[in-house]
């Protein structure tokens, strides 16, 4: 699967946002990270699976929706896509197309045309294939 840039802003009462870019869910990860222990927090074993599934979620919904927030201490987290939310030219959809743009072909303008378009294996491109990645 293609990894998505999401552009990230910190902010802090009374300071400038804090602007920075994550090449995919790892870098997200390390960000938020940073900004829990910047805020005075200890991340113990403990606490990983929790938030690891908690920057999951901020980040298939920023996917999704366009947006997601996260507050931790006195410092808030914004994430978007970097991604445009809709493909340049449709065409034909394909199961690529539709993980990078799933706003548009799941929920929006492109649903019926996803809805008609077929993968490799006999799958509408909304449907999960077994086969594609």
């Amino acid at each position: 699967m293609e990894s998505l840039m999401y552009r990230i802003a910190i902010v802090r009462k009374g300071q400038p946002a804090d602007r920075r870019t994550a090449a995919g869910p790892g870098e997200l990860r390390d960000v938020v990270y940073g900004v829990i222990r910047a805020e005075g927090s200890t991340i113990t074993d403990a606490d990983h699976s929790g938030l690891i599934e908690l920057i999951g979620s901020a980040r298939d919904m920023a996917d999704i929706e366009g947006f997601a927030g996260l507050e931790f201490g006195a410092a808030s987290i914004t994430i978007r896509p970097a991604t445009p939310s809709r493909p340049e030219k449709p065409g034909k959809v394909t199961p690529s197309d539709v993980r990078r743009y799933p706003a548009y072909y799941i929920a929006g303008d492109g649903r019926a045309a996803a809805e008609a378009s077929s993968c490799d294996h006999g799958y509408r491109v909304t449907d999960s294939c077994p086969c594609c990645p």
